[in-house]
């Protein structure tokens, strides 16, 4: 009876996934994924947009999940769990892998980083680039580190902090680092998840077209935000709500696009106005969702505390792109 019902549950999972999923589900257990150290490189172009938005990275709210004095301090803060940083491991089997994937997003340097921004004190920016000098000795080691999500993430994140810390970071320790994000990019190129799509394969190509501006790579910007631009078309509704009907994964995208937007409007891509009517649709469909609510909705696959508020995502869209909502 178990095998049956085994099968039964495989059966009802199989007929909602796409022709495309089943082919790249199979290829995906089959593929040997190449080591990020193969992408390698001693030298890479880089320009060093601003991706730092302070009505997002700058929220009071954002910072204080990660309880930053603690973390000055040595104590990380993810999913309301505490611990000792994992210095030198960026591994703990007592984790989730949940709690082991938020450890590599470096998410908390973009908070961190905003502090220092704010504050001109100096031991928030010593912390994260004690930060990412043991990340770049022993992160990638540590199984959940390559992870197409986690990358896609965690580049994004530490092009934040170097929005900010550019021009004070320590030469060597920036050279390190815009050379690893390159290679996780190149890698990412490679694997991005086809085999599971929605907002996963989403996160891929933003964190993709914002790398190839960053990094110059002028063919790999027109093939992947022609993709990223079709797959908006999917995946945003025609009343402009996320399809996986989360308001958390919702917010989560829209900040995407207005990152994405962002980058488009100080490079002046012509892309630029057809991601603007999107989050413009995305804000308008958030608007009428959160009125009136101090909270995230929690239905579907949402919880509160996780996306940036309603309130900045908003007030983010009119001031870098003029869109008011009534």
């Amino acid at each position: 009876m178990r095998i049956v019902g085994k099968c039964f549950r495989y059966f009802n999972t199989v007929k909602y996934l796409k022709t495309s999923q089943i082919f790249y589900q199979v290829h995906h257990k089959r593929k040997r994924k190449k080591d990020i150290s193969q992408y390698s490189v001693s030298e890479i172009t880089f320009s060093p947009y601003q991706l730092f938005i302070e009505t997002l990275d700058g929220e009071p709210d954002y910072a204080d999940r990660f309880e930053l004095e603690q973390l000055v301090n040595g104590t990380l803060k993810l999913l309301h769990e505490s611990t000792h940083f994992p210095y030198g491991t960026w591994n703990l089997d007592e984790k989730s892998h949940l709690w082991n994937f938020n450890l590599h997003y470096l998410e908390y340097c973009v908070a961190l980083v905003s502090k220092y921004r704010s504050t001109g004190e100096t031991k928030y920016k010593e912390t994260i680039e004690n930060i990412l000098k043991d990340w770049l000795d022993y992160g990638l080691h540590a199984s959940d580190a390559v992870n197409a999500y986690t990358i896609s993430l965690r580049l994004v994140n530490c092009l934040i902090v170097l929005s900010v810390l550019y021009t004070e970071m320590d030469k060597a320790l920036k050279k390190r680092l815009i050379l690893s994000l390159y290679s996780q990019y190149r890698w990412l190129l490679c694997n991005t998840e086809k085999h599971l799509l929605g907002n996963h394969y989403l996160e891929n190509l933003k964190a993709i077209v914002i790398g190839s501006l960053y990094f110059g790579e002028e063919n790999i910007y027109h093939k992947y935000v022609n993709m990223f631009l079709q797959e908006l078309n999917e995946q945003i509704l025609p009343d402009g709500f996320h399809f996986e009907l989360s308001v958390m994964y919702h917010k989560i995208i829209l900040e995407d696009l207005i990152r994405v937007g962002l980058v488009l409007k100080e490079t002046e891509r012509t892309e630029y106005r057809q991601v603007v009517q999107y989050i413009e649709k995305m804000c308008s469909a958030l608007k009428n969702m959160e009125d009136g609510i101090s909270r995230t909705p929690l239905f579907n696959d949402s919880g509160d505390n996780i996306a940036k508020s309603s309130s900045s995502l908003l007030g983010t869209s009119e001031i870098l792109f003029g869109l008011k909502m009534k």
